[in-house]
């Protein structure tokens, strides 16, 4: 729970798990659309998870006459061992790849959130998360019966580390709530930022 007093938060994603992570936190909000998902430019990981964040906050879908308000959005990639970033598969074929990669293996998850006030700060303020996942070796059978499950739809390198992907788990070094899609920390500094703007204005992750 968190003792935060916000004004109005919209946050621009269509993302349950997100929504379930600010309930949990106590943050009052109300979900918008946050517009279509552009293709990936080829960015380096950092750069393209805080831009896709920014791009989702500016291009949210705010009711009319919002008032004074914020809005969150956020974006998260999985970065392959090799350096291959992973969004969400396009389908079953990319998803079992995308395991097949990850499995026995180190890999990152990296998190941009990007947060903006509506009284007048544009295009707002954001930060990125980093967390290190292992998971230990899978074989076959354990792959094709958690893609059986469609636990890996629409989510950033094939899998949902608070479904059944959590028995793949070996070590995770940094924030678990940033990969399962919002990182805590930095989520809720950014929002008090906005709302006390007399309050530092720059986020340093030591995993980052």
């Amino acid at each position: 729970m968190t003792s935060l007093h916000l004004p109005p938060l919209f946050l621009a994603s269509r993302s349950p798990r997100r929504r379930a992570l600010l309930e949990e936190w106590g943050v009052s909000f109300r979900v918008v659309d946050p517009g279509p998902e552009g293709e990936p430019p080829g960015r380096a990981p950092f750069e393209e998870v805080l831009s896709r964040a920014r791009e989702k906050c500016l291009a949210a879908d705010l009711p009319p006459r919002s008032g004074p308000g914020l809005v969150l959005s956020a974006d998260t990639l999985v970065v392959a061992p090799g350096g291959r970033i992973l969004g969400k598969p396009a389908g079953l074929e990319e998803a079992r790849s995308f395991l097949s990669l990850l499995s026995g293996a180190s890999h990152l998850v990296i998190s941009g959130v990007w947060a903006r006030s509506l009284s007048g700060e544009i295009p707002g303020k954001g930060g990125v998360e980093t967390t290190r996942v292992r998971f230990r070796s899978l074989d076959r059978r354990e792959i094709e019966s958690y893609l059986e499950g469609g636990e890996w739809r629409g989510k950033a390198g094939a899998y949902a580390l608070q479904g059944e992907a959590s028995r793949f788990l070996q070590e995770v070094e940094g924030e678990k709530e940033n990969v399962i899609g919002l990182p805590r920390a930095l989520t809720l500094f950014l929002l008090e930022n906005l709302a006390r703007p007399q309050g530092e204005t720059s986020w340093t992750s030591e995993r980052s």
